[in-house]
């Protein structure tokens, strides 16, 4: 059986199971309880020969203790000592050997008590009057099958329980990775409501998704301008949000040198998204990025602004409408 887990951080967790069927041994080791000690050599002779360890044993008392040390494939058992004994063994290996398959052997002829070993769990019922040792060999080879199986897909079970747990501690850790990544873009936002002369800017944001590639931010530029953006990055996840960190960069960058007059005298939105375009192309982040960008002159009540594919356009709505 071949397991293999991705885990993709950021993103989702796939499992691949993937099975080869081992064919099922046509030899094993089994255990005969017979009383017939005839019979029982006769089992015991036409098994060996097929190439099978046999264990035998004349009662149930004798030979119960060896079949719960989990060492044989298939028990063989006269199913008189199973009545007789009302020991309530197929019960008993139906609780505590599911993977072991029973064959009843019976030398009286009645159906109905083979029917009814068969409904406790038995795999197989055997007239053994006479012992046709074709019979014998097909029965023993089909529980054979049965065990294998049984066993193959216990393991499988495990296999996928262990797997599960792996995913569920997986998404665990990704989801407190999200939750801390969500959290320090969150600190990122501009403080809202946020005053800057007569202006008052609020925003809210309903992210899909722990992390988003949508962003908003606006800030002083020098005492009487306001800039401003909405971005949208494609797709979700760290790397849309990883976006949204260059683009805080970016404009606390302009800012400093606004402030400093080193290399911007003025702000032009166009000119932003240029350079913003620019700089993201040579980090070849494969992302796309759309933008409104805005600066608002509050001493010459002014708006300029520069849309690089931002959707719906803007509205400007004053005294006389929209």
């Amino acid at each position: 059986c071949y397991l293999r887990i991705v885990y993709c951080p950021w993103s989702y967790c796939v499992i691949s199971l993937r099975t080869k069927m081992a064919p099922a041994p046509e030899q094993g080791r089994i255990l005969v309880i017979e009383q017939s000690e005839p019979l029982r050599q006769r089992l015991v002779s036409q098994l060996t020969l097929k190439g099978h360890i046999v264990d035998s044993s004349a009662s149930l008392e004798d030979g119960m203790p060896s079949l719960r040390d989990g060492k044989h494939d298939i028990l063989l058992c006269d199913l008189d000592l199973i009545l007789g004994s009302q020991s309530g063994l197929l019960a008993s290996m139906r609780d505590e050997l599911p993977e072991t398959p029973l064959i009843t052997l019976s030398s009286r002829q009645d159906m109905e008590l083979a029917v009814a070993a068969m409904k406790e769990g038995a795999v197989d019922h055997l007239f053994v009057d006479p012992l046709i040792p074709a019979v014998l060999d097909h029965s023993i080879l089909r529980a054979m099958e049965r065990g294998h199986l049984l066993r193959q897909n216990r393991q499988y079970r495990q296999q996928l329980e262990e797997a599960n747990a792996e995913l569920e501690r997986s998404l665990e850790l990704l989801q407190e990775d999200q939750e801390a990544g969500r959290r320090v873009q969150f600190r990122l936002l501009p403080q809202s409501p946020f005053e800057v002369r007569d202006c008052v800017v609020t925003h809210r944001i309903f992210p899909s998704l722990y992390l988003s590639g949508d962003f908003v931010d606006y800030f002083k530029i020098g005492e009487n301008k306001l800039g401003f953006y909405l971005a949208d990055v494609s797709g979700h996840g760290a790397a849309s949000a990883f976006v949204t960190v260059f683009l805080k960069a970016v404009t606390n960058r302009l800012q400093r040198h606004y402030e400093k007059k080193t290399q911007v005298n003025f702000v032009s939105p166009a000119r932003v998204l240029a350079d913003i375009n620019s700089e993201l192309i040579t980090m070849r982040m494969g992302k796309h990025l759309a933008m409104f960008c805005g600066v608002v002159d509050m001493e010459n009540n002014r708006l300029t602004y520069s849309v690089a594919a931002h959707y719906p356009p803007p509205l400007l709505r004053n005294a006389e409408g929209v």
